[in-house]
């Protein structure tokens, strides 16, 4: 979200605080809510991308049970399942005993956070919060479980505690272990969740911009690209002279936003040679160009063939299959510089969409793959 951030405040001015992004922007959960996560911290897992669907979220607080439900303990318990029922009315919330209700009623009688592990065993025990978060600690830990049941099961009976009752609360307490988010810690990754995902909504340009720069890996940068496009963003094709090392993003002559393809996504350069094109632009010509960067000629015709030098021909129809047998027959020659001494035989430049689906063909990936594999995510 730095990159997003900083990003927007080089285009506008303006810095977006975290501390003032509205926690109740409706088209943000409108947007959570139909499982267009991908890119959102927390939720961008195709697991995390069905429960937000099933759980369908309103509030901010929706959205830190959400997070905190998957988690190993809540899911090992099943947790998820009952919550989405009784949250939709499928099952009434069943607390289980009237005396647990006051602490699971928020979460539709679901055990959810380590707060309310501890206050159900404080409940059956009668040990106090101190000695429950122990107890809780050591609910993953195979060899302590015998001894915490014996426990409970005797503390629970001399509290008035049905066996049934007992039995139900023991399952759910074993089940949960000690894996799983107190409500704090949820609300802190919601928080970030809530914010990276209102960048998307709001920002979508600066935050796939950020997307691409810091990957996480979750999905193939194609795809985020197609994502992207799909969304309205136009993907700007490589160029030597506005690519950076990173991925900006430029206000194109309609008022939209576009995201620059970066430089590390021209396949087979060094990292060598794209350091030194960030560090010698702009350039004055195809010649200043390859004096100052020195390319490898198969850099130099990766570039021509995804357009990349395009800006420095300075023709407005053009041959590339000519330009890239010229570059091919150099040698160590010098470049030309004459409108008459190249002839090429494809029109330059080539359309943004056009020049960055050949930066992907570069890389042996099918544009129309990663469109059919999008989707609107």
């Amino acid at each position: 979200m730095a990159h997003a951030i900083q990003e927007h405040r080089k285009l506008n001015g303006e810095t977006i605080d975290h501390d003032r992004i509205p926690l109740e922007d409706e088209p943000t959960y409108e947007m959570l809510r139909t499982t267009r996560t991908l890119g959102v911290f927390q939720l961008e897992s195709p697991g995390q991308m069905e429960l937000i669907g099933k759980l369908q979220p309103e509030t901010f607080n929706d959205l830190t049970v959400e997070i905190s439900l998957f988690r190993p303990g809540p899911i090992q318990a099943n947790m998820p399942l009952q919550y989405l029922k009784a949250r939709h009315g499928e099952t009434i919330a069943d607390h289980m005993h009237p005396r647990f209700k006051p602490f699971l009623a928020e979460t539709n009688g679901v055990v959810v956070f380590h707060e309310q592990v501890m206050r159900l065993f404080d409940e059956l025990t009668g040990s106090g919060m101190g000695k429950a978060d122990v107890f809780r600690r050591h609910l993953g830990k195979f060899a302590d479980l015998a001894d915490i049941e014996t426990y409970v099961r005797e503390q629970a009976a001399t509290r008035g505690f049905t066996a049934s009752v007992i039995d139900r609360a023991w399952k759910v307490l074993s089940g949960f272990g000690s894996f799983g988010f107190a409500k704090a810690h949820g609300a802190a990754f919601a928080r970030t969740t809530y914010e990276s995902a209102w960048l998307k909504r709001h920002h979508p340009a600066t935050f796939f911009a950020g997307l691409l720069t810091h990957d996480p890996g979750t999905w193939p940068k194609d795809l985020i690209v197609a994502i992207a496009r799909n969304l309205g963003v136009p993907i700007l094709g490589l160029d030597v002279q506005p690519s950076a090392l990173d991925y900006r993003v430029e206000q194109l002559g309609d008022g939209r936003l576009g995201i620059r393809l970066a430089l590390p996504e021209l396949a087979g350069s060094s990292s060598v040679e794209r350091h030194r094109i960030a560090e010698h632009q702009p350039f004055s010509s195809l010649q200043d160009f390859r004096d100052r960067v020195r390319p490898r000629r198969r850099t130099f015709e990766a570039l021509a063939r995804v357009g990349a030098l395009d800006s420095l021909i300075g023709y407005d129809r053009g041959r590339r299959g000519d330009l890239l047998a010229h570059i091919q027959g150099l040698g160590g020659r010098a470049l030309p510089v004459a409108a008459d001494q190249l002839a090429f035989d494809i029109e330059l430049p080539l359309p943004d969409s056009d020049r960055s689906a050949t930066a992907l063909d570069l890389r042996g990936i099918s544009q129309t793959d990663v469109e059919h594999a999008s989707g609107n995510r």
